[in-house]
């Protein structure tokens, strides 16, 4: 049997080897991907947010949104290992790097008071070797309104464990605020030779261009978190300036962005739709898109995401990488329509959007 890997790591194959020989559709999520292994989720105010009782998984995804009363900051250690044993490296708003070895503990953010925070973190998790961990928060900033630009932190760290592999994720605070209700921490789990079908992201909607312009999903199920992808080649014509995101028809604005190309940052507050990472690309050229948001209805939608953009074919050519810290600044509705406009994609481009609560 044939079998074709989709994003989100489902599992398609073609219609003739479906159960029957059927044209039915295999359900999202197929088999094996990313799994839920544990979550802890505040009911009131604390410092910790500890996940516990994790089964031994290859790779680690881990969420973690943060609300907070007063000061606080985020600091991760992995099966309560308080020893000298992490190290890291650093750029806050798309600064110099600073680095710290020797640590005990991975302390992420530092930061305003009052502040609300969504951070996406990949941890390699092999128990023989020192666990490796890309983390990217975005951050709403020191005030709500689209005027008050997000801040980012992208980290790269280290466990120098090498003989377990990390069954519990300690999330806390040692400032003199508090975690506050809804504070929440999500630890997922990836193996190659997973065979379960209930994977965390579930396919809310895919979009394929069938002429050029903008990219318009439908109508979807709100979801408390959300992960999108995009993929296209840029149509001839007009439209060559940065792809941005609307939602739910919005065009006031509502939108903030602190964006970077190339390790160059931009800030723009006010905005009417958000740069999603990219820039002008030239007719034929290809761009990809991807990233995570996160979706509460009553708080501003925090979303952070990269892409690789303006790539012209041959090896000799060198491409772009962006990188977006967002907010949509409504607090009264959920995300349930995405609008990719303004870089004129080609007929076949493609935007997919998964979900989870």
């Amino acid at each position: 049997m044939a079998i074709t890997y989709h994003a989100g790591n489902r599992i398609q194959g073609t219609n003739l080897e479906r159960a029957g020989g059927t044209t039915d559709t295999i359900p999202s999520g197929g088999v094996g991907g990313w799994k839920e292994l544990g979550r802890t989720t505040l009911s009131g105010n604390a410092d910790v947010i500890d996940v516990t009782s994790l089964t031994d998984k290859r790779y680690l995804m881990v969420l973690t949104r943060t609300l907070d009363s007063g000061q606080t900051n985020v600091k991760y250690k992995f099966n309560s290992d308080s020893g000298s044993n992490y190290a890291k490296r650093q750029s806050i708003n798309g600064g110099s790097d600073s680095t710290g070895t020797s640590q005990t503990n991975i302390e992420i953010v530092q930061d305003y008071a009052d502040d609300d925070r969504f951070q996406v973190g990949y941890i390699a998790n092999l128990a023989s070797k020192e666990k490796v961990m890309i983390n990217n928060a975005v951050e709403r900033g020191n005030n709500s309104g689209a005027g008050n630009v997000p801040a980012s932190v992208q980290t790269v760290a280290k466990w120098g464990n090498t003989s377990n592999a990390i069954s519990a994720v300690n999330v806390f605070n040692d400032r003199t605020g508090d975690f506050t209700s809804g504070s929440e921490v999500v630890v997922l789990g990836y193996d190659p030779d997973d065979t379960h079908t209930d994977n965390f992201w579930e396919e809310l909607d895919s979009v394929t261009t069938t002429s050029s312009g903008t990219i318009q999903s439908g109508t979807f199920t709100a979801k408390k978190y959300l992960m999108y992808q995009i993929i296209g080649k840029k149509a001839s014509g007009s439209g060559t300036g940065s792809p941005r995101f609307q939602f739910n028809g919005d065009t006031s604005s509502n939108y903030a962005q602190r964006n970077g190309i190339n390790g160059t940052h931009y800030t723009y507050g006010n905005q009417s739709s958000a740069n999603i990472g990219g820039d002008g690309n030239t007719a034929g050229e290809m761009a990809m898109f991807t990233g995570f948001i996160i979706n509460e209805a009553s708080k501003e939608k925090l979303f952070l995401g990269f892409s690789a953009f303006g790539n012209t074919a041959g090896a000799g050519q060198i491409g772009n990488r962006g990188e977006i810290f967002d907010k949509w600044t409504n607090t009264s509705n959920q995300i349930t329509s995405i609008l990719c406009m303004n870089l004129n994609f080609d007929a076949g481009a493609k935007m997919t959007i998964w979900g989870s609560d």
